[in-house]
């Protein structure tokens, strides 16, 4: 066949501010930045078509995906990968953004729908694991997924911390401790096969 390279596409978000009495977090927007920027320095994501948003609220989220899907529905080949991912508070399926609040659901669907060969949806945030148990979908731990499999459709789920967890953040070192092993995993340590490639599971164990 004719195809193209494949093509990265990714939407990065992260938001502080949860709602209510959720303590306000100090890492989820520069998290946000540093999965961005590993992600376009070693993941192969253009910097055109990875969009950040550092600071967002349910409707500037919906917004974003919205316009995601349009230029996907344009643009994307079936060969392409997706990431689509979001650090910030959540509680029992909900994301809690800045005094608002988006069902994690909507991200899975995003995923699911999205028309790319491999879509990844990474949620950095406390009791996040609830969306693994949504209906159809099966937590990663389940089967070691290669992103660089020839031939691989599907969709993965991460999720920073089990339906009950608490994700944590560090002070040492300046942001979620899954982000932080996450974003150095992606940029080599967690190459254990050592063939200069970080597939999804060598990261996800890491």
């Amino acid at each position: 066949s004719n195809a193209g390279p494949v093509r990265r596409w990714a939407l990065v978000a992260g938001e502080n501010r949860g709602i209510g009495g959720d303590e306000t977090l100090r890492y989820a927007e520069s998290d946000a930045q540093r999965m961005r920027d590993a992600l376009v320095e070693v993941g192969g994501v253009a910097p055109g078509d990875v969009v950040l948003l550092k600071g967002v609220r349910a409707d500037s989220l919906r917004e974003a995906l919205t316009a995601l899907k349009a230029r996907l529905a344009k643009e994307a080949t079936p060969t392409d990968r997706l990431t689509l991912y979001l650090s910030g508070h959540a509680g029992d399926g909900v994301l809690h953004l800045d005094d608002s609040e988006l069902p994690l659901a909507e991200l899975v669907d995003f995923v699911k729908q999205a028309p790319v060969e491999v879509g990844v949806l990474i949620v950095d945030a406390c009791r996040s694991g609830s969306m693994t148990r949504l209906k159809g979908l099966k937590p990663i731990s389940a089967a070691p997924v290669k992103v660089e499999a020839s031939g691989l459709q599907g969709r993965v789920l991460i999720s920073a911390s089990g339906a009950d967890e608490y994700a944590q953040e560090s002070d040492a070192l300046k942001g979620s401790t899954f982000t932080h092993h996450f974003v150095t995993g992606l940029r080599g340590a967690a190459d254990t096969s050592r063939d200069g490639r970080v597939t999804l599971d060598e990261v996800y164990a890491w």
